[in-house]
């Protein structure tokens, strides 16, 4: 079974290297880049694991996994920070 992983980053860049290398692991990743898109992708998808980065404009790590457990109670949740 793949692993399904939803990264949140504002930084586009950091965003899609991660997702790459992630990828070259066999993990299934999607990536956004607002706590908002994070919110709609995680009501179309299942995910595993989120990886959210902490301080983001608008909606934040730690506020978004508040938002996203009531959505995917099973899902874990891995913090990045600068």
């Amino acid at each position: 079974m793949t692993m399904k992983v939803l990264l949140v980053d504002d930084e586009k860049k950091f965003a899609m290297m991660l997702s790459k290398r992630l990828a070259l692991r066999g993990i299934e990743v999607d990536y956004v880049h607002t706590g908002e898109a994070a919110i709609e992708k995680t009501g179309q998808n299942k995910y595993d694991v989120a990886i959210l980065d902490v301080k983001m404009p608008g909606i934040g790590g730690i506020e978004l996994k508040r938002k996203l457990k009531e959505l995917a109670p099973d899902m874990q949740f891995i913090f990045l920070t600068g």
